[in-house]
């Protein structure tokens, strides 16, 4: 990780220079565009006697052989950028090999602090199932009361339940604890034991709404 550090800020600093040099050069591009040097290369004219004999068989010439346009200027930077060029070339690639490397490392050193700390995870994630077998279980406990009041005939009004439609129907596979739960044991945090037999006494709309 140091070193790649180190390379990426050698890019960085090559990298602004590199860009320094470009606008340079777009700049000494542009000047030479804007103001043409005084010799113009030569025409490359054909031979009129030949010309003559192959009439109608020749193509006519292009602009850039009669009226050939002035060639660039060297401009002095541009030695300089093609070698903070390739640097900035041998950066990257250099930076992507480190890259394979560093994943490989911190696949292996996860590998080995995974199994150092397994033993802790499955102590919390087992609190985690238990609160949540217990949750359920005091959900379940609380739709019970609700429907024997309904089934007694009693207006739920005057007694201001919780609303816990967000747990859904307990029994469902959708429902959020009863998810966790599943999980949880197709990830070997927790065992056939801890699959709840939850059975809601009827419908959250039932329940909720008498």
């Amino acid at each position: 990780m140091e070193k790649d550090r180190e390379l990426a800020a050698q890019l960085d600093e090559i990298g602004q220079h590199g860009r320094k040099l470009t606008i340079e050069q777009n700049k000494q591009v542009s000047s030479w565009q804007a103001q043409q040097p005084r010799h113009k290369p030569k025409p490359k004219l054909r031979h009129s006697g030949a010309e003559a004999l192959l009439q109608g068989l020749l193509p006519e010439q292009p602009p850039e052989e009669l009226d050939p346009p002035m060639p660039p200027e060297v401009w002095s930077g541009a030695v300089e950028l093609r070698e903070v060029s390739a640097q900035v070339e041998a950066l990257t690639e250099a930076r992507k090999l480190l890259s394979i490397e560093i994943e490989k490392a911190r696949a292996e050193y996860s590998k080995q602090v995974t199994e150092q700390r397994r033993k802790g995870y499955a102590a919390v994630a087992s609190k985690v199932v238990a609160a949540a077998k217990n949750l359920g279980d005091a959900l379940l406990a609380h739709h019970e009361f609700l429907d024997g009041m309904r089934i007694d005939g009693i207006d739920r009004k005057h007694l201001r339940p919780l609303t816990l439609r967000a747990f859904g129907e307990l029994h469902e596979a959708h429902s959020p604890l009863l998810w966790l739960l599943e999980d949880a044991i197709r990830k070997g945090h927790a065992g056939e034991k801890d699959r709840p037999n939850w059975r809601m006494p009827a419908s959250l709309d039932i329940v909720e709404n008498f």
